[in-house]
């Protein structure tokens, strides 16, 4: 399993910074995203799916993106539903001036 972990302070509030995370219309953030196809459902939330294209070490990989745990605006679990072990697990925490993401 390949993890990667990242920590920024963000210059909005929690709520903000959620919603942009949890849209997967816009996962332009995440690494070696190529494309993205909503598949149905809710755009953002539990339950919104995703068909994505990615390129990862000289591969190219295709799935669907599941959101599974939905907890505006502190916590997301979005997972891929089969093939690789991959989740993307986002956590949001109010500070001075803004929010931590996680």
């Amino acid at each position: 399993m390949v993890e990667a972990h990242a920590d920024v302070t963000l210059p909005v509030s929690c709520e903000v910074a959620f919603a942009a995370a949890t849209d997967l219309d816009n996962a332009d953030w995440l690494p070696a995203v190529r494309s993205v196809k909503h598949l149905g459902g809710p755009h953002s939330g539990l339950g919104a799916r995703y068909e994505v294209e990615a390129g990862m070490v000289g591969k190219h990989l295709r799935g669907v993106l599941s959101c599974t745990e939905f907890t505006s605006p502190t916590h997301a679990l979005i997972e891929l539903e089969e093939g690789m072990d991959l989740a993307i697990i986002l956590g949001f925490t109010k500070v001075s001036g803004g929010c931590r993401m996680d």
